[in-house]
């Protein structure tokens, strides 16, 4: 049933995209830390002293920023710093809290800026079979980049705690958890177009 424009402009709104792309951003960051993380220890010990190895929420927030570019900085901060709040502890000092969601929400919609910039095209949503493909060539350079950023972060927290293991963790978890978005994003769509099919 087509969405009448009053409600198509409501669901489009600012604040309505903020709820949602943050909430659902949350409820990532949730499963991962209490279902992901526990789950890795148990099977596989402790594989990483940094970071997660199955991090889904990266996968989400670069499709946020594929569809949203630098607007998805500003859906996502709120859901990002409750994350923080709920599981980075309260420990480290109020700008290494504010770097380290500077780095989150800026990362990946600088990343896309640049692939555009650099291709010579707009700075929007490209049609497919591409749109995979800048997909995830801009997830492989934003896991890079978030990488070391949040290395730095943790370093000024912890001096001389920046290392290349740490990099290497922190990219390896991105890429991992944003593959598996991918696929399960695939395998829904594949099943919703089987669905409609039936009807």
């Amino acid at each position: 049933m087509e969405k009448n424009p009053e409600t198509r402009r409501v669901l489009n709104s600012p604040p309505v995209k903020t709820l949602v792309l943050s909430g659902i951003l949350v409820a990532l960051v949730v499963i991962t830390h209490s279902v992901i993380v526990p789950f890795e220890h148990t099977v596989l010990g402790d594989p990483f002293d940094q970071g997660v190895l199955f991090y889904l929420p990266f996968g989400f927030w670069v499709i946020v920023a594929y569809f949203e570019r630098w607007h998805a900085a500003l859906y996502l901060a709120p859901g990002f710093a409750l994350g923080m709040v709920l599981y980075a502890g309260s420990g480290a000092p109020i700008t290494a809290r504010v770097l380290t969601l500077g780095v989150l929400t800026l990362t990946a919609p600088a990343v896309f800026a640049i692939l555009a910039w650099a291709s010579g095209r707009a700075n929007h949503p490209v049609s497919e079979p591409s749109a995979w493909r800048l997909i995830v060539t801009a997830g492989l350079f934003t896991a890079m980049v978030n990488a070391i950023g949040l290395n730095l972060v943790r370093n000024s927290v912890v001096p001389d705690s920046a290392s290349l293991t740490g990099v290497i963790q922190y990219f390896a978890g991105s890429i991992v958890g944003m593959f598996t978005c991918l696929i399960g994003l695939a395998i829904a769509f594949r099943i919703r177009k089987s669905v409609l099919n039936l009807r």
